[in-house]
């Protein structure tokens, strides 16, 4: 009988009543970002490791191709190499979101012109081969 009543403080019944992202202020508040976002805490532990920028850990120790806008050419002279990363902020979101629209509008084709001009058989069921397959253009053909 006693199995069939539930754990007050069961995950089951616990839910969050409010998530407020505000101004960080204690190392708490920056490990409770970073578990948000799923970004963030050590370069060696995850492969995103920072929360504003979109660096990966593998090119932390990969230098710019040209100095920054806001530190390196702004302070001359400048003779090393620039590591500084752009903030991913609204801007920069909505920037990308152009890049993709304008890359997914290039990549649109019809798909009856791609049927006109494909030499592969659109009739196979790519998960049965044929006993005796020899059409070079199917996708069951061993040479």
């Amino acid at each position: 009988m006693l199995k069939d009543i539930c754990n007050a403080h069961s995950s089951n019944h616990c839910f969050p009543l409010k998530i407020a992202l505000c101004h960080v202020t204690t190392e708490a508040d920056m490990s409770a970002i970073w578990k948000l976002l799923g970004r963030g805490v050590a370069a060696k532990v995850h492969k995103n490791p920072c929360h504003c920028c979109g660096i990966l850990s593998d090119n932390l120790a990969v230098p710019n191709d040209k100095p920054c806008d806001v530190f390196c050419s702004t302070n001359p002279p400048f003779a090393g190499q620039c590591y500084h990363r752009k903030i991913v902020d609204s801007e920069i979101i909505r920037t990308f979101q152009e890049e993709i629209d304008l890359s997914l509008q290039q990549l649109k084709v019809d798909i009856s012109v791609i049927n006109e001009k494909t030499k592969f058989p659109r009739n196979e069921d790519p998960r049965t081969a044929p006993e005796n397959n020899v059409n070079p253009f199917s996708i069951h053909f061993v040479p």
